[in-house]
């Protein structure tokens, strides 16, 4: 036990660099050797002591040895092997915790820029709508007003948890597409559907929003409505959204699953929701298309 507690407290996670285990391959083997012998030699001092009154050492050296050596190496080589699996398994566990809390960290640092970033086209679009609503129609302008105003509120403030209410996310979302509408002459080029059946469903805030922003950048904006169709539903503890929209005629030539960071959406998919989520990109030769299956909860 002695011998593993000296594997066991010097080793750290430097160790096991390629510096380290060559370092730990040569000293490990000298230090069995001295640890066995002197494991050996201690072990048998007093039997040693039994049979001579003097020449303690040199009786133990001609006799002992021989005779505990191989089972002094053997129990130093066990109890340093587990003590170095422990310390690595300890080591290990402490890395994938600190790089789970660094994920998390980071995640919420973008979580964070999302909230504090709005769309700069978006704001633009519609700041011009309200200054051609004001002499052309002074009541929608301020209702247009109202809904920046929820927006932004829902942003910064509403979406300040881990967790929103799913009405919220879909009142967010509605509100959202309500000021993109002012943009196109035919209301029906937006589809928006919902059906929840527990408004309280916890869902993490704006997790639906870049599939949304992407369908209306990489959207086109000619052709028959609806061009950019979007579903919500919830249903025993499982939220089901879609969002497909009419590509441009050069989409073609971008590269596929660019331009909204799949990769880092997928990432916080995977540290809130783990298996329990499901991810599909339909991506067509006319048509875009995602749908995000959440399993909030057993039903």
């Amino acid at each position: 036990m002695i011998c593993s507690r000296f594997i066991y407290f010097p080793v750290r996670s430097k160790t096991f660099t390629k510096k380290g285990i060559i370092i730990l391959a040569v000293a490990a083997p000298v230090f069995i050797l001295a640890a066995g012998y002197s494991t050996a030699f201690l072990s048998f001092l007093p039997i040693a002591s039994y049979y001579t009154d003097t020449g303690l050492v040199s009786y133990t050296l001609e006799h002992g040895l021989g005779i505990r050596l191989f089972e002094s190496i053997t129990n130093v080589s066990v109890f340093s092997a587990l003590g170095l699996i422990s310390k690595a398994a300890l080591i290990w566990y402490e890395n994938q915790v600190v790089s789970k809390d660094r994920e998390r960290q980071n995640l919420r640092t973008e979580l964070a820029m999302l909230k504090a970033q709005v769309n700069p086209h978006f704001l633009f679009n519609t700041l011009n709508n309200i200054k051609s609503l004001i002499s052309s129609s002074p009541e929608n302008a301020a209702h247009t007003v109202r809904k920046l105003k929820d927006i932004m509120r829902y942003m910064i403030y509403d979406s300040s948890g881990e967790t929103v209410p799913l009405s919220s996310e879909a009142g967010h979302i509605g509100n959202y597409l309500e000021l993109e509408r002012i943009r196109y002459a035919d209301r029906g080029f937006i589809e928006y559907k919902t059906e929840i059946q527990d408004d309280g469903a916890p869902v993490p805030p704006l997790i639906f929003m870049p599939f949304i922003e992407n369908a209306f950048k990489h959207g086109n904006k000619l052709g028959t409505p609806p061009n950019v169709i979007i579903k919500l539903s919830e249903s025993d503890g499982e939220v089901n959204f879609s969002v497909r929209n009419r590509k441009k005629e050069t989409y073609a030539e971008r590269p596929r699953n660019s331009g909204f960071g799949l990769a880092g959406i997928r990432q916080r998919l995977d540290l809130i929701f783990g298996g329990s989520y499901e991810l599909k990109i339909i991506d067509g030769e006319k048509t875009y298309e995602v749908n995000l299956k959440l399993k909030l909860y057993e039903s």
